[in-house]
């Protein structure tokens, strides 16, 4: 993705693969249960906002290596999620 921002003939097979992995994943959520998962937010969308963050952690690694905040944050996701 990084390099499909510049790479004009990279652009069209990283959306294409980026649309089918994102239907597969919304499909995949709209047969999970939703049990504490928060109200009025559909599970695809859930999980599409999940693939943002996690997309976004990574990129975040290459300036910020640190793992124990990363794992920080990442259980603030689970419990504003499954409000455990």
């Amino acid at each position: 993705m990084v390099a499909a921002r510049t790479d004009f003939a990279l652009q069209p097979a990283v959306r294409e693969t980026d649309v089918t992995a994102m239907r597969s994943m919304r499909s995949l959520g709209d047969t999970c249960s939703g049990d504490g998962v928060i109200a009025h937010t559909s599970p695809p969308d859930l999980i599409e906002l999940t693939v943002y963050l996690l997309r976004g952690m990574v990129v975040q690694t290459g300036v910020h290596p640190e793992k124990e905040e990363k794992r920080r944050l990442f259980e603030i996701w689970k419990t504003l999620i499954f409000n455990r």
